[in-house]
Parts: structure tokens; C-alpha cells; sequence
């Protein structure tokens, strides 16, 4: 079922590649490539682990998230979504300004807000009209005045990266991400040294058995909960979206899966209580 190289978008995959030992080869090239800055700015890292026991098949899953400050004191939001949401433009943004705000207490003042990326890497599509890769910041649509520059948001939808490359940095992540073979990372690491050194790691994970292994049950979880949700709209073309809502609460869904599912929002179902 597994490629001759793990998918490193895989909970499991991106966890071990996020871990410290390799922000030389991954994390700082790619905040490099993103961000631009240099490859020595990553100072602190924190990973949210993800890795929840994927044999339980209504636990929550579907995310990767990791924080990268700066030295400069600027974070970086990594989020790697597997799950598509009808109102996932709106969901980012809210969790950016989240992040972007928190940097305010009581012993700071504007002055000290400091840049703040949110990184998107994923499979869907946010908008009809999109390129693989897109930088979204506020300003006016008219004068292309930027009003804050410090708050910034970037997609990266892998699905939609063109076979050819366009010899920009995104792209070649972007090929990272989807690479299945070892002939396929090493004729990338040659073409763009930028992701040489997350190659080499990406390869040597990929022969770890006991990895390959929870990859491999990770990925069989998903497929299983893709499946589920499939039966779910089938069987709601024959009952009620409230029926369904019900019956997924039964099964011990969470409030955000049952949402997702039934397109109900959070007051439409608390009033169904």
C-alpha cells in the first residue's frame, strides 16, 4: 500500500521530519524557501504532536501543526490539512489572527508585534481561481495598498502544482511533498539544493520498518474515515440532515466532524440539543 518513500504528509512522516535534530535539512530550508529568510534564523521550535492512537478510528485527526520562532522574533505556522472544509479559508484566517494577536499582553505594545506566517499545505483547493502557491495579506483591493505587512498567510495546494516546474522554491517543495520514488527526490535534490538535505532524511526515514509500519496504519485510518463519511452522505439521502447529526453524535463524532459533515453550523446544531 505504501510507496517506496513515505508520504511526508502523513502525521507520523511529518512529526519525525519536524523533529529537531533535522531543522538543518527540513524546517529551515523550507521557512527559508517560504518566508525568506535566512537559513540560520530558526531558533525555537514547537511541534504539536499529532500522532494519536490511529487504531481508534473517531479520534481526532487531520492535522499537523508546528510553530517556528524566529530570532528575530517572527513565528511561523506550519499546518498541513488533510481534510477539506467548506469554510477552510475562513477557519485559517480565524486561527492566523489568533496567533497574529496573541503576541499582545499587558507588558507590550504595538511596536513589538512581530511578523507572523501561517503555512497551508494541503491537497484541496481554498478557491476556484488558484495557483499552487498564494501569499495572502490585507489590503486594498483597488490601490493595492498593503495595510499590514506583517501578517501573512500562504497556501500551498499540492494538487495543483503543474508537472513542469517554474524554478521557484514553492515548487520544489511542493514536488517534495509528492514525490513516491527515490529517483524522483534525487533528481529533485540535484536540480534545487534547497531540498537536498530534507531528501536525505526523507530516504532514511523511508527504510525505517517500525515507521513504515504506523505510515501504513495511518494511512488505512484515513482511508477508513473517508469511507465512513461517503456512507454518511449516502444514507442522508434517505433521512434527514437532523437524523444524521443525531446518529453521528450517537456514534461519538465530535461537534467539529458532525459540522463538517451536515454543513450545519455550531448554534444550528446546539439547537438540535
Amino acid at each position: 500500500m505504501l510507496n517506496e518513500i513515505l508520504d511526508p504528509t502523513l502525521d507520523s512522516v511529518f512529526f519525525m521530519l519536524s523533529n529537531e535534530r533535522y531543522v538543518n535539512e527540513f524546517l529551515a530550508p523550507l521557512c527559508a524557501s517560504i518566508a525568506n529568510i535566512s537559513l540560520d534564523e530558526v531558533d525555537k521550535i514547537k511541534v504539536i504532536d499529532p500522532r494519536v492512537p490511529i487504531e481508534t478510528p473517531k479520534e481526532k485527526r487531520g492535522t499537523v501543526d508546528v510553530l517556528i520562532r524566529t530570532k528575530k522574533g517572527s513565528t511561523i505556522h506550519i499546518e498541513i490539512q488533510h481534510r477539506y472544509f467548506k469554510h477552510m479559508a475562513v477557519r485559517t484566517n480565524m486561527q492566523h489572527s489568533k496567533l497574529y494577536g496573541s503576541q499582545l499582553n499587558v507588558k507590550s505594545d504595538y511596536s513589538n508585534v512581530q511578523r507572523t506566517i501561517t503555512l497551508v499545505i494541503t491537497k484541496h483547493r481554498l478557491f476556484e481561481k488558484e495557483d499552487y502557491f498564494s501569499r495572502y495579506v490585507m489590503m486594498n483591493p483597488e490601490t493595492g495598498k498593503v495595510f499590514d505587512d506583517k501578517s501573512e498567510i500562504y497556501v500551498l495546494v499540492l494538487s495543483k502544482l503543474p508537472k513542469e516546474s517554474d524554478q521557484k522554491p514553492e515548487w520544489a517543495w511542493g514536488r517534495f511533498f509528492k514525490a513516491k520514488t527515490r529517483e524522483e527526490l534525487d533528481m529533485l535534490a540535484q536540480s534545487y539544493p534547497i531540498v537536498k538535505g530534507a531528501v536525505t532524511v526523507l530516504k532514511e526515514l523511508s527504510t525505517d520498518e517500525d515507521l513504515r509500519m504506523r505510515a501504513e496504519r495511518e494511512l488505512i485510518a484515513r482511508l477508513d474515515e473517508i469511507d465512513w463519511e461517503l456512507t454518511v452522505r449516502e444514507e442522508a439521502r434517505e433521512e434527514t440532515w437532523e437524523e444524521v447529526a443525531h446518529m453521528l453524535r450517537a456514534e461519538g463524532d465530535t461537534e467539529e466532524k458532525v459540522i463538517r459533515l451536515t454543513g450545519y453550523s455550531f448554534r444550528e446544531l446546539d439547537a438540535l440539543k
